[in-house]
């Protein structure tokens, strides 16, 4: 009975310690992985963390704030650390593609930024005025398909150095070699990355006397310097 009534007693100090006191009010933030992307001093009210308790507070909701305020950023780790700080670990966009006679890059997700970690990418040349704005997604059916080009080709041995957008159904890549490879939208982009990595891996073809590899035929049609 004395342990019950100890308890009962307890009880009520602890809950208001743990989700009422000063105590454990989130005091403190600390952020890694976001330079360049996300401010060094951002402040516990830009991210709705003001006055809140560090054991009751939605991760789920402070991961959309950052998501919705930081399109740079592609995922996190939240992490609470007693009593009253937050842990942030981000994970930024990989840019892949430099935008030809303009500051931005696009993210491997679409996302358009002005700063690149990489030192060079592959520049692309849009067939017209995109518009972009930095932290926007590109809405875009053409760029998508070019960036997943520009993925595949990054695991080829054929090392892409600029892209042209020709039209609505053709892209010209080139290499660092001024190799051309031309790619169609309207066939699947693996399919067609497996074609050129064929013909670039036959013994028997010297790649320096190519001069461009068509890859919208059912065939891929090669012409020589």
């Amino acid at each position: 009975m004395p342990k019950l009534l100890g308890l009962l007693i307890a009880l009520p100090i602890i809950i208001y310690i743990f989700f009422f006191s000063p105590f454990t009010k989130i005091k403190s933030l600390q952020i890694t992985g976001g330079a360049n992307c996300i401010p060094l001093q951002v402040s516990l009210e830009e991210l709705n963390l003001a006055g809140q308790n560090l054991l009751t507070f939605s991760k789920s909701d402070l991961e959309q704030i950052i998501l919705s305020k930081y399109r740079c950023v592609k995922k996190m780790s939240i992490n609470r650390i007693f009593p009253a700080k937050v842990k942030i670990k981000v994970e930024l966009q990989s840019e892949i593609l430099k935008i030809a006679d303009t500051n931005l890059f696009l993210t491997q997700d679409q996302v358009v930024s002005d700063k690149a970690f990489a030192s060079k990418l592959p520049i692309l040349y849009p067939d017209r005025n995109l518009n972009l704005k930095v932290g926007e997604k590109v809405q875009d059916e053409i760029i998508a398909y070019v960036l997943k080009l520009t993925i595949e080709l990054s695991k080829s041995d054929f090392t892409a150095a600029s892209i042209r957008i020709i039209d609505q159904e053709s892209i010209a890549v080139y290499n660092t070699a001024d190799l051309i490879a031309v790619f169609s939208t309207k066939k699947p982009v693996n399919v067609q990355v497996d074609s050129l990595q064929l013909v670039l891996s036959k013994a028997k073809i010297d790649p320096a006397k190519i001069a461009k590899i068509d890859l919208r035929f059912d065939k891929p049609v090669i012409v020589n310097k």
